[in-house]
């Protein structure tokens, strides 16, 4: 058995454009804080996300929202029936399917994800706050596990109650200070490279002492 850290693509540290520049792009204020929720193709439904947007939304706070629905066209049409035309200081943007997935989450300050493996180390290699939905199946509870016994992320499931205030406590800057100190902590690797070495060596002996 060989155990590498998890692999994220090396094209996700790619990032073209910079937080003021996306921010600006979706027409948002670049000097609020900013969260981006996803939920992957098994995420936990329209239903429940509208819920704990309206939830947060009747707060007012200053704080930008980028919902990425995917192809999920009927839930990106509902949360632009249901929030695109708000007028406080609330701004959300729904999205559909995009592929500037690595731009989203270095211009957020935290993220609300479902705790699939690649979403969950995408953003943890960028070090940011996660906040996690309820898992779509069992083998994702120890990403939860792991994010929240090393003081990087927050699990909120499906109540809209926890999901305000967990934002609420992370729209303090010393908290985003305190998790930042945290991930320093954990000195986070990305397996790509060790992983394609390794496989290199199994297949060219030669190249693998090489290093």
């Amino acid at each position: 058995l060989h155990l590498f850290p998890y692999p994220v693509r090396p094209s996700f540290f790619t990032i073209e454009r910079g937080r003021e520049e996306t921010l600006s792009g979706l027409g948002l204020d670049p000097s609020r804080k900013t969260l981006l929720i996803t939920m992957g193709s098994e995420g936990i439904g329209a239903a429940s996300v509208a819920r704990m947007l309206a939830a947060l939304v009747r707060r007012d706070l200053p704080l930008n929202i980028v919902v990425v629905a995917g192809k999920n066209a009927r839930m990106k049409r509902q949360l632009e029936v249901e929030f695109g035309g708000g007028t406080g200081r609330t701004r959300l943007v729904p999205l559909g399917f995009v592929e500037r997935m690595n731009e989203l989450v270095n211009a957020a300050d935290f993220c609300f994800i479902k705790p699939g493996p690649a979403t969950t180390w995408e953003v943890l290699s960028l070090r940011r706050p996660i906040l996690f939905a309820n898992s779509a199946q069992l083998s994702e509870n120890p990403n939860i596990r792991y994010a929240v016994r090393n003081g990087v992320g927050f699990y909120v499931g499906v109540s809209p109650l926890r999901f305000v205030r967990l934002v609420r406590r992370l729209l303090d800057e010393s908290v985003l200070q305190e998790i930042q100190r945290n991930y320093e902590r954990l000195r986070l690797e990305n397996g790509s490279d060790p992983i394609a070495r390794f496989l290199d060596g199994l297949l060219d002996p030669q190249a693998g002492r090489r290093g």
